[in-house]
């Protein structure tokens, strides 16, 4: 069973969702082409004015650090992925 997770790009410039391995520590300023081995899912970029369904598969009950790796989105664009224990 996947999870399916809504993200909607209101903005004018593209924007990317990933979800962070959990305890992996991400570098400032982050550059996709170093530090990927960091990202545990990446669906591709979400373009301007725009909105996309990712089926993820299910990730185990904890906190994962979400952000985007447009070049100097991260530190800014970052938030927290909570996945309830059942």
């Amino acid at each position: 069973k996947v999870m399916l997770i809504n993200v909607d790009n209101r903005g004018k410039d593209k924007h990317n969702w990933v979800i962070v391995k959990p305890g992996a520590t991400i570098p400032v300023p982050y550059e996709d082409e170093q530090n990927s081995d960091i990202i545990h899912y990446n669906p591709g970029m979400v373009y301007a004015h725009s909105q996309t369904q990712l089926a993820v598969n299910p990730l185990d009950p904890g906190e994962y650090i979400v952000m985007c790796t447009v070049s100097g989105h991260y530190p800014f664009m970052q938030g927290r992925l909570v996945i309830a224990d059942n």
